[in-house]
């Protein structure tokens, strides 16, 4: 669904530059598709990069502690995360009810369809923080998670 939503991006920021300086005349919608869709493409990317373990972290400080404090951290980090993925989840759902009489201006679509966005990739990163969250909890020894990672990684 990401890489469908990326080629229509290409496309249509495509069509829209050579519409613009081809026929001297613009696309409406080109650049409202492409800003909702990029927008439903990060949410779900987001997903995609907590399960892999790949937003930027600084970890700076954690290379010199003993696994243990290291895991505590983690779990302490990964409980936060799932507090404000759970209230983004909550309050994204409550915007789309508000919002779910307005379109958008060139598009003519429903907005709630655009804000879903933010509710939907909310609910999919906290699956996975979730998940992260239970395998930290469940894992007391350092070679299990190396083991894990190192493997994920490949």
């Amino acid at each position: 669904m990401v890489i469908v939503a990326f080629i229509i991006i290409i496309l249509s920021v495509f069509s829209q530059v050579v519409a613009r300086y081809v026929f001297n005349d613009a696309f409406r919608w080109s650049e409202e598709l492409a800003r909702y869709l990029q927008v439903w493409m990060i949410l779900l990317c987001s997903a995609m990069c907590l399960r892999k373990e790949t937003h930027i972290v600084a970890d700076y400080v954690t290379h010199n502690i003993r696994y243990s404090i290291k895991r505590i951290l983690k779990l302490i980090i990964y409980f936060f995360i799932m507090v404000y993925l759970y209230y983004l989840t909550v309050y994204g759902f409550k915007i789309v009810g508000v919002i779910s009489t307005q379109y958008s201006p060139a598009l003519q679509i429903p907005m709630d369809i655009v804000y879903l966005a933010v509710p939907i990739g909310g609910a999919t990163m906290f699956i996975e923080a979730l998940i992260i969250f239970l395998k930290t909890l469940g894992s007391p020894k350092e070679s299990q998670i190396i083991s894990e990672t190192s493997i994920k990684n490949w």
